[in-house]
């Protein structure tokens, strides 16, 4: 170990350097997210974590006459657990492409690679957390890249079904995103015409209900429309410093390697106690997972074969 500066190490410029390629990464990796426009971000310093779930989103004035008091409203909590998940890349560059004068640019593309990889799971994780949690469903009239599709009324349908099973706030429709498979992307953008506006159905749903629309490739089947809100879903993410989530070791004889770890789960707020743990889906590594169900959102079945 030799010193640098007076004070700083090599072991110190080694943890700096691999604080900053993972906060690289980590930022690459969030930026490629498509469904992080379905879930609220959120960073945490616990591997474990209970939250306090409110029986009840909503409560209501009491109308009462001058000189009395209202009855006393005692908001009822339940918890619910979740812990987060595991995920590592282990990046290794020789001595060779040392001695090429390439392990810079050997790392930069990694690092590229590894954010893809890392957004490619985690939206697959995030996506397959809240189709499951999806206590709602409705069926698609005919999918969507017929002549005969008729997105905007099964859209409206979705919509319909979560205002009716849900205590949300007509202002909330603001919030609403809907996701659809990527194969059918292209016929969103197919154009229809509305007195003299000639417009695609896209940009016509989206002005019609004052929504966003997002393809994503880990919907196959099915869209899902969600009602974007901390109370719907977030995505955890572990910013602590027990465990490192960025290590770099010499493997004699044959080069550096760099490991680059990140903990995090999605967690579907269930709507009732009734929902908790009420979803099942399987994860990419073909474990059962248990998650929870809320009415917040909506899948729509049969958009695409």
């Amino acid at each position: 170990m030799y010193k640098y500066f007076g004070s700083v190490t090599t072991s110190d410029r080694e943890m700096l350097r691999m604080d900053i390629m993972r906060e690289l990464l980590y930022k690459q990796a969030d930026e490629l997210l498509v469904m992080k426009n379905a879930v609220n971000m959120m960073a945490i310093g616990n591997l474990d974590v209970k939250f306090d779930i409110p029986t009840t989103t909503r409560i209501a004035p009491e109308q009462i006459s001058e000189g009395s008091l209202a009855g006393i409203s005692k908001l009822d909590f339940f918890q619910t657990p979740i812990s987060m998940l595991k995920y590592q890349t282990r990046i290794r560059v020789t001595d060779e492409a040392k001695a090429r004068q390439i392990a810079n640019n050997q790392i930069q593309m990694s690092l590229v690679a590894t954010a893809r990889g890392l957004a490619y799971q985690m939206d697959a994780d995030i996506a397959s957390a809240l189709v499951a949690g999806a206590a709602q469903t409705t069926a698609a009239t005919y999918t969507w890249d017929s002549l005969s599709a008729t997105p905007a009324t099964d859209f409206a349908n979705a919509i319909g079904k979560i205002f009716k099973n849900t205590n949300i706030l007509d202002t909330d429709i603001q919030n609403i995103r809907l996701f659809v498979p990527a194969g059918i992307w292209a016929h969103m953008m197919k154009p229809i015409e509305t007195g003299y506006l000639r417009l695609t159905v896209k940009d016509w749903m989206q002005s019609q209900f004052g929504i966003v629309i997002y393809p994503s490739r880990k919907l196959t089947t099915s869209a899902l429309t969600v009602l974007a809100s901390p109370e719907t879903a977030m995505f955890l993410t572990y910013n602590g410093t027990a465990v490192p989530t960025a290590e770099q070791e010499r493997i004699k004889g044959i080069g550096d390697e760099y490991i680059l770890t990140r903990y995090y789960n999605t967690f579907v707020v269930p709507d009732s106690k009734t929902n908790v743990g009420t979803a099942s889906f399987t994860d990419s590594l073909g474990n059962a997972v248990i998650g929870n169900k809320t009415s917040r959102l909506c899948t729509i079945t049969g958009v695409s074969s």
